[in-house]
């Protein structure tokens, strides 16, 4: 028999979404390890996202720990910080939210323009989100079930960030822009 927890909140699986949150693939904060979130739960410091952007102002605490020089406080600080400026698509990917990976956050993001208030509009609008690419009847039910649980979390977190858009790629000088190509003749195989 396997156990498992139900509880959404228990101190297991929070340490799994906060590690998740500060991957690559989330905040990409750097030097925010799986052992540094277990110290900061077990003393308190953190218990949801948005207090990880609080850090700063408990930076004395976080001197006082062992195993933590003002050198590395200095980089894990800055680290967060420069967390503050996210792609919505790694902000959505940040959140853990079940059966939305990567891939779903980018088709998100893209729908949105990278705009969290568009995203919000589009659930309080009860949006069809099957209606995107790669979008089924699980997706779009995890995504509209956890804003519906999680939004306040959402609206706080999304209050630290500051949300950057991704530059569209210009294609200049390039021969092919505007033309259509047709390919003739006979293939010897395939």
């Amino acid at each position: 028999e396997v156990l498992v927890c139900t509880n959404s909140n228990c101190s297991g699986k929070l340490l799994g979404k906060l590690t998740h949150f500060v991957s690559k693939k989330g905040a990409d904060i750097q030097g925010l390890s799986e052992a540094t979130i277990q110290t900061l739960l077990d003393i308190e410091l953190i218990n949801n996202f948005t207090d990880i952007y609080k850090l700063k102002s408990h930076k004395d605490k976080l001197l006082s720990l062992p195993g933590f020089g003002a050198k590395s406080v200095e980089k894990l600080l800055l680290s967060i910080e420069n967390s503050r400026e996210i792609q919505l698509d790694n902000f959505i990917a940040a959140l853990s939210m079940p059966n939305i990976g990567t891939s779903s956050s980018k088709t998100i993001a893209k729908v949105c323009e990278y705009n969290l208030g568009a995203l919000i509009m589009m659930w309080a609008d009860n949006f069809d989100f099957t209606k995107l690419d790669d979008f089924g009847e699980v997706t779009a039910k995890s995504l509209t079930n956890y804003f519906d649980e999680y939004i306040n979390e959402i609206e706080a977190l999304a209050a630290e960030t500051r949300f950057i858009v991704p530059q569209k790629q210009q294609v200049v000088n390039n021969p092919f822009v505007g033309k259509t190509i047709v390919v003739t003749g006979k293939l010897s195989h395939f």
